[in-house]
């Protein structure tokens, strides 16, 4: 026994010295054995047999697994703070992930982590090296044997789309009605986000059309110092060389300063934008996005009739219910409100609003057609395995389709579905039985832990209390007997109409559930132009309406 440790150390003291499974081939077995006696016990080795007579009754094979967050899954491969850069899974960084159609990346191993992590220790100067720091802290279970986190992916692409396109709603000029402190705020702000990109542009074509010019004229002043460094010219060779340089050189500084004033009015325009970016973010504030009327319409009449509920315990995301709700009821939710800001006659264009509203219901369909295979069991997948493959692959290459179609920056969630959460369905024949939402109710247990014994000062009675409460109810005959008593206290009688009549409607729900993905899969587009951001928008439509605009 590991005193003086919880079970959590416990276990993971035993993992990391190899004691109680690898994770690795071959995988362990657990050892059911009987005493003399006829008590039954179970051991990971026949080493730890209580008496050399101890029979064997049994030997039950099990492979070990990884479930949680990512931001624990880098931890424990020598990783930390890495989730934002690098794949846990494989050595692609963000930038490499973020192309359509990109090469799958090498994928990582124990053995490789510990040779990275070698370098990283023997060099002085070097404190990170493709997201590895450390050597992994847990060296029984594989890399391989970390499971793509399916409700971390739910909650990531439904709050990222979401929040999106409320980000849209919120920074669009002409859908919001905002005090005029905030929109001359804006104003100002999109002003010198443009004069940005003109300096920007000024500076593009300056390189493109003077650069080579100025690296060509630096190479013939280049040449004309190496010619005068000859003795054997002639005076009249010299003087004219001499006369050539001079112009050359003066061509050359010519060219700088003009490269260096075009410099240095983006630098001041830029510097420009960001104060008045200060300044929309100080006016922002003064208008909390709770008081902003289409918001609140999308939230009341929209989302939250529709089970989709912000939670104040998760900072304002969504939790998973929710979430499933908002891909599930995507057409319905966001054909809704396509319709509510067509009839408002609002200043921005009746296509930019449809395309937006479409493309946000089209993406949470797709990802909800994707998940829906994701969480299958490794037993409902084997009933079609190559058919629900099959099936996912087209789900997950399409949903990313009309997340970059969006506009969205592809994040490590985006790319474990880009190229591993199939990856992993074909090499376990389904993720679904190694999903991370128990941990995520053990969170819920614990606050509910903690509310039973907040008056408890003393800190070895509220450790007592929970251990004994779990031992309570974790007993399986407790277990038995709260089983029969919720049976009992059910009302035997008979399905009425009206459940037969719900049983019909959950069913036709479902199928119309599957239509709808089938529709958004068949008329998905691959290469779909992405969208314009709000603020690109504000920026295109100011500089068509300024009155120098030709």
């Amino acid at each position: 026994m590991y005193k003086g440790q919880g079970r959590l150390k416990e276990g993971m003291s035993r993992m990391t010295n190899g004691e109680t499974c690898t994770g690795v081939d071959p995988d362990g077995t657990v050892k059911i054995l009987k005493t003399v006696e006829g008590v039954v016990y179970a051991k990971f080795s026949l080493a730890g047999k209580r008496n050399e007579n101890d029979e064997l009754l049994q030997e039950i094979p099990f492979r070990v697994f990884m479930t949680g967050d990512l931001a624990f899954y880098a931890i424990c491969h020598g990783k930390e703070n890495s989730t934002l850069h690098w794949c846990p899974w494989c050595m692609l960084s963000h930038a490499n992930w973020q192309d359509v159609g990109h090469e799958l990346g090498e994928l990582w191993d124990l053995e490789k982590i510990a040779s990275v992590a070698e370098h990283v220790l023997a060099t002085a100067d070097l404190t990170r090296e493709k997201g590895v720091t450390t050597m992994a802290l847990i060296w029984t279970i594989g890399i391989d044997r970390y499971v793509c986190p399916p409700l971390h992916m739910v909650l990531g692409a439904g709050n990222t789309i979401l929040s999106d396109f409320i980000g849209w709603i919120d920074k669009r000029d002409g859908l919001e009605r905002l005090p005029q402190t905030l929109l001359d705020a804006r104003a100002n702000y999109t002003e010198a986000v443009s004069d940005v990109e003109d300096f920007k542009e000024e500076q593009t074509v300056w390189v493109q059309l003077e650069g080579p010019q100025l690296a060509q004229l630096r190479i013939e002043r280049n040449g004309l110092v190496s010619f005068l460094k000859r003795t054997t010219i002639s005076d009249e060779e010299r003087n004219a060389g001499l006369v050539q340089k001079t112009i050359v050189t003066q061509q050359i500084k010519d060219l700088v300063q003009e490269k260096k004033e075009i410099d240095d009015s983006l630098k001041y325009v830029r510097d420009a934008a960001r104060a008045q970016k200060k300044e929309l973010e100080s006016e922002e504030k003064e208008f909390p996005m709770a008081s902003r009327a289409i918001q609140a319409v999308i939230k009341q009449d929209y989302l939250k009739p529709n089970g989709v509920n912000q939670a104040a315990h998760h900072g304002g995301d969504l939790t998973g219910p929710s979430v499933r709700n908002l891909m599930s009821k995507a057409d319905v939710i966001f054909g809704g409100i396509k319709d509510m800001l067509l009839s408002k006659n609002l200043g921005v264009p009746d296509a930019e609003i449809i395309d937006r509203c479409e493309r946000t219901a089209t993406c949470l369909t797709l990802f909800d057609g994707l998940f829906s295979s994701v969480y299958k069991t490794t037993e409902q997948i084997n009933l079609d395995f190559e058919g629900t493959l099959a099936e996912a692959r087209d789900f997950a290459k399409k949903a990313m389709a009309a997340w970059r179609s969006l506009g969205l920056s592809v994040t490590l969630k985006g790319h474990l579905v880009d190229d591993h959460v199939c990856w992993q369905i074909c090499l376990y024949h389904g993720i679904g039985d190694y999903n991370e939402e128990f941990v995520e109710r053990l969170h819920q247990e614990g606050v509910r832990t903690n509310k039973r014994v907040q008056t408890m000062k003393d800190r070895t009675k509220k450790y007592l209390h929970v251990a004994r409460w779990q031992e309570a109810t974790q007993n399986p005959k407790v277990k038995e007997i709260q089983a029969d008593v919720n049976q009992k206290r059910k009302r035997k009688r008979p399905a009425t109409n009206e459940e037969q009549v719900e049983e019909l409607q959950s069913q036709l729900r479902q199928r119309q559930r599957v239509s709808t993905r089938l529709e958004a899969a068949s008329t998905c587009e691959q290469h779909a132009e992405p969208l314009m951001s709000a603020r690109n928008h504000n920026v295109s439509d100011y500089r068509d309406s300024r009155p120098d605009n030709n």
